[in-house]
C-alpha cells in the first residue's frame, strides 16, 4: 500500500475540483482541508498550490452580493452574508 503522503498526493486532484463546487459547505470543507495540508504536510500540495489552489482561493475572497440576504426582524432588518464563512476560511 502507498505511504500516506503518496496517497494524499494521488487524491489531490479530487480535492482541487471540490474548490469549484456549487455548494458552499463543500467548498469550505475543501478550503479547510487544504489549510490543514498546508500546515501539516506542505510537501503534498506544494506542486498544485501555485498553479491551481491559490488562484481558486483568490476567486473566493471578494464579497459575492448574490450570497447576501436581508432578514426581516420585526422593525429591524439584518443583512446575512452566507459567503462569510468561506471567505474567512480562504
Amino acid at each position: 500500500s502507498p505511504r500516506p503522503t503518496e496517497a494524499l498526493k494521488n487524491g489531490l486532484p479530487a480535492f482541487v475540483q471540490l474548490l469549484s463546487d456549487d455548494d458552499l459547505v463543500v467548498r469550505r470543507a475543501a478550503v479547510v482541508t487544504f489549510n490543514s495540508l498546508a500546515h501539516h504536510r506542505p510537501e503534498t500540495i506544494r506542486e498544485a498550490a501555485r498553479s491551481e489552489v491559490i488562484p481558486l482561493l483568490f476567486e473566493m475572497m471578494p464579497v459575492n452580493t448574490a450570497l447576501k440576504r436581508t432578514v426581516d426582524l420585526g422593525p429591524f432588518k439584518h443583512t446575512v452574508d452566507d459567503g462569510l464563512p468561506l471567505r474567512k476560511a480562504s
